[in-house]
């Protein structure tokens, strides 16, 4: 009888769902939603002499779990092109090495439950006190190895005196989407796409729903004019 009982129990706990396990990214203290893009124009110049000065970014982010782990690779790429830096700790307590370049992984992560992981993650450039500051665009990942479904993503912009802050309008006549911008439009609209040095790089006229390609152009923000709307807008 006990036999019977102990196999009925260990039926139950095999039927038992897993809870739930999920990876976050945070902004400080605030939850970033997967596929969202947040910005930061927080940013330090350093004159370092002859007319040149040191351009720093480091946004306060932070990769969290609600479980324990220690199998999560990250991964932070720059599609703007820039040299980045990402220094996140292997493990609780721990430093970690450095990794520079356009597009860095750290593998083998490992976070508590009770744990956020500081990605230290930062952009170093030098340049003339005469040029814009630069707008650095990275798009981090996070994946579980071991689940590999459990994963986690976002896009930070980083930089511009340019009025970065109109990327996010979150215009829904005109919002770009993987690959293209979904546009909604009541009659006729000329629209326009330029680059951030000002070259036209895209013109048509749109009318009623749809998603305008933008898969011919480099993921990066343009200008665009749309009727008598205009502001900015980040292609992935």
């Amino acid at each position: 009888m006990k036999k019977i009982y102990l196999v009925a129990a260990a039926a139950l706990l095999a039927a038992a769902p897993i809870s739930a396990r999920e990876l976050t990214f945070y902004n400080g203290s605030t939850a970033i939603t997967n596929g969202s893009t947040i910005e930061s124009q927080a940013f330090d110049v350093t004159p370092i002499g002859n007319n040149n000065v040191e351009i720093y970014f480091e946004p306060d982010l932070y990769l969290a779990a609600d479980y324990w782990t220690n199998s999560v690779n990250l991964t932070a790429k720059c599609v703007s092109g820039h040299t980045i830096q990402l220094c996140t700790p292997l493990a609780a307590g721990q430093t970690g090495s450095c990794q520079t370049g356009t597009e860095v992984t750290k593998q083998g992560i490992t976070i508590s439950s009770t744990q956020k992981i500081a990605l230290k993650y930062e952009y170093v450039g030098e340049q003339s006190e005469s040029d814009a500051i630069p707008v650095v665009v990275t798009e981090f990942s996070a994946v579980d190895t071991k689940y590999t479904t459990v994963t986690a993503d976002f896009t930070v912009v980083m930089g511009s005196n340019s009025g970065v802050a109109s990327v996010f309008a979150n215009d829904a006549s005109f919002k770009a989407v993987n690959g293209g911008i979904a546009y909604e439009f009541a009659g006729r609209t000329e629209v326009a796409l330029y680059s951030l040095s000002g070259e036209k790089v895209l013109a048509t006229v749109l009318e009623g729903q749809g998603v305008l390609s933008t898969s011919h152009l480099p993921a990066g923000i343009y200008a665009y004019t749309a009727g008598s709307k205009s502001g900015k807008v980040y292609l992935r």
